[in-house]
């Protein structure tokens, strides 16, 4: 993921990246979704409809001091802590980047939209690749928050030579914030593309390690 910023680091462009926010996507993406997409890959006859029934009919309820609610339908989402969840749910997102002109890196649930830029021209098309993916996201039953969502602009320039239109982009009608520094699957990356951030979080954590097994041991 870092290299083909680092790309255009060296090449002296500026690199805008998305990170994207699906609100509880594992528990909003609907049975009919993820069915429809079992076709799109192959899977038919007996196989779909094994799961198809692995995925419908399910219902819930909750208890509160051994008193219980009436049980409900969950028409949406995959079985948390299976085996097949995360697949299915992979399968069902899997068109996104067919309808995006940006390059789209997918890791389950996170999503990350980026695009080198070089003129203003670059910015729309990034803008426009989010639109699509707002409409690709209500017509698989996804939501994207904006709020939680994160633009990082890599670049190495003082003043940013191109700006984005309206200053900032745009997802349901709402601004995605600037941030200097971004997180995704555990990794921090700064707007030099720098590592400081990232080291100083790793050592820490062996830091606090290194003192929970030295306490076991007796001091002399």
């Amino acid at each position: 993921m870092a290299h083909p910023y680092s790309q255009a680091l060296l090449q002296r462009d500026e690199e805008d990246v998305v990170l994207l926010d699906c609100s509880k996507a594992f528990d909003k993406l609907p049975h009919s979704s993820i069915v429809t997409s079992l076709s799109s890959h192959g899977v038919n006859g007996e196989m779909k409809g094994l799961l198809s029934d692995y995925l419908k009919g399910r219902s819930q309820r909750v208890v509160v001091e051994g008193h219980f609610s009436s049980e409900q339908s969950v028409p949406s989402g995959v079985p948390q802590g299976s085996i097949l969840g995360p697949l299915l749910f992979t399968v069902a997102v899997n068109s996104l980047a067919k309808s995006i002109s940006s390059t789209v890196m997918q890791y389950a649930d996170d999503i990350v939209l980026s695009r080198t830029i070089k003129k203003h021209e670059d910015c729309v098309v990034l803008q426009q690749a989010l639109q699509r993916l707002e409409a690709w996201c209500k017509e698989v039953g996804l939501e994207i928050n904006p709020e939680k969502s994160q633009h990082l602009r890599i670049s190495n320039k003082r003043d940013k030579s191109v700006k984005v239109p309206g200053e900032y982009y745009v997802i349901s009608g709402k601004k995605i914030p600037l941030v200097n520094e971004a997180v995704c699957l555990g990794v921090t990356f700064s707007s030099k593309l720098e590592w400081t951030a990232q080291v100083d979080k790793v050592t820490a954590k062996c830091r606090q390690r290194l003192y929970s097994v030295n306490a076991f041991f007796p001091q002399r």
